[in-house]
C-alpha cells in the first residue's frame, strides 16, 4: 500500500438542489434531501493525497444510500488501527461501462467501511484520480 495522510477541511458547503447532466448535454435540476449533522467531524471533508502527491478533497457519503454521477468519483475504504485502507475508486461511468470494475466493486462494497465522494471537472481525470488513489493507505490525522 502507498502511505497518504488523510486531512479534514474546515469548511463544508451543501446544496439543496443537485445539477445533473443528462448524457444529451442538458442540465437538469433535481431537488435532494442532505443528510448532514454539521456537529459531527465524520461528515467534514476530507483530503486524500494519492500516489503522485496531488491531494483531492473528498465528501464523506452514506454507504446505504451511494449514489454516484458521472462527474464524481467514489472512494471506498477499510479503516484499521492506523488509518485508512482504499479498496476500490470508480465513477458511475465505470460501473456500467467497465465489467471487470463492477465486479471489484460487488465484491468489495459489502466490505468497506467508509465512502468518499470526488467532484471531478474534467471526465478524462477519472482513470487517473482511480490510479491515483487505489490501494493508497491513509493514516489519521494525529491529536496535537
Amino acid at each position: 500500500m502507498t502511505e497518504g495522510t488523510l486531512y479534514s477541511f474546515d469548511s463544508a458547503q451543501f446544496d439543496a438542489e443537485e445539477l445533473c447532466i443528462s448524457p444529451f448535454e442538458i442540465s437538469t435540476k433535481s431537488s435532494y434531501i442532505a443528510e448532514h449533522h454539521q456537529d459531527t467531524a465524520e461528515d467534514s471533508p476530507v483530503s486524500f493525497v494519492g500516489r503522485s502527491g496531488k491531494t483531492y478533497k473528498a465528501q464523506p457519503a452514506t454507504l446505504e444510500k451511494l449514489r454516484i454521477r458521472d462527474d464524481q468519483v467514489c472512494l471506498l475504504s477499510v479503516s484499521s488501527s492506523t488509518g485508512e485502507d482504499v479498496v476500490w475508486v470508480g465513477s458511475g461511468q465505470s460501473l456500467v461501462h467497465d465489467q471487470p470494475n463492477r465486479a471489484e466493486f460487488m465484491d468489495v462494497v459489502n466490505k468497506a467501511d467508509k465512502a468518499y465522494i470526488i467532484d471531478i471537472e474534467d471526465l478524462a481525470a477519472q482513470s487517473l484520480i482511480s490510479w491515483d488513489l487505489t490501494r493508497t493507505h491513509h493514516e489519521l490525522p494525529r491529536a496535537a
